[in-house]
């Protein structure tokens, strides 16, 4: 009988042992989750504070040089046009950025429409940029597609690519956008440019925040010139629309980005 009462209790203190491991887990599990959620904060803050400071720089420059010039009015004038440019660009990225909230009250005004056109937001980007040198070539079905992303998100996106591949030919070459239905009730976007190519070295870290070389540098995986959301940036925000986006490249003949997001229902 003794015996049988001690191997109860010594069950029941097993059992007790058990229960406290499994809260701990659970709460270690939480705490891992947690971290995991800040260091992917923090990457995306600071890829967005990087952003910000590269058209905030160049837009404090201009109205510098415009306030020490002011008997200059053709100069302070351009410099004024430059500087209020950026400023209307550093509030284009922060729509884009607001776009995704969560929260309706963060949204910037008006941001109701969830769908939008890619074709006529690729128009439109194109028609802005005024690309001369360029060659545009569209392929894409007659009837309209319309997807499941933001306008302010897709304009972005769309034009963060417009501009590396502009840069990656040197501002003359041919850029191709191709549209179409694929499978999955999903739309394909292609971004195609005749420029000089991404390594290969660097196809697999290309949308990674950052990047270290051998040198130990770390660097975004393009040029950027204070212009674009970052290949990151457009990652993440495509990922959150339900997407995907990858790159094929070839040295010497050009790079083409694919995007998949879903199509809008009708």
């Amino acid at each position: 009988m003794a015996k049988g009462t001690a191997t109860a209790r010594t069950g029941e203190k097993l059992l007790a042992e058990l229960d406290r491991l499994e809260a701990e887990l659970a709460e270690l599990r939480e705490e891992l989750d947690r971290s995991a959620q800040l260091a992917s904060l923090g990457t995306l803050l600071g890829l967005i504070a990087h952003e910000f400071n590269n058209i905030l720089t160049p837009v404090q420059g201009y109205a510098a040089a415009a306030l020490q010039r002011p008997e200059d009015t053709p100069f302070a004038i351009k410099a004024l046009e430059r500087a209020a440019s950026g400023s209307a660009r550093a509030a284009e990225i922060a729509g884009a950025i607001l776009a995704l909230s969560a929260d309706p009250r963060y949204r910037p005004a008006g941001e109701g429409e969830r769908t939008c056109d890619p074709l006529a937001a690729f128009r439109s980007i194109v028609s802005t940029l005024q690309l001369e040198g360029v060659q545009i070539q569209i392929e894409a079905p007659t009837e309209p597609l319309r997807v499941s992303v933001m306008p302010a998100v897709m304009q972005q996106v769309l034009q963060n690519l417009v501009l590396n591949a502009v840069r990656a030919m040197g501002g003359v070459g041919r850029l191709t956008f191709r549209l179409s239905r694929s499978t999955g009730n999903t739309v394909q976007l292609e971004l195609g440019d005749t420029g000089c190519g991404i390594p290969a070295s660097r196809l697999a870290t290309l949308f990674d925040a950052y990047v270290t070389h051998a040198d130990g540098a770390a660097v975004c995986p393009l040029p950027r010139s204070g212009t674009g959301l970052g290949l990151a940036l457009c990652h993440r925000f495509v990922t959150a629309a339900g997407g995907t986006i990858r790159v094929t490249s070839e040295l010497g003949r050009g790079s083409t980005f694919v995007l998949t997001v879903p199509e809008a229902a009708e």
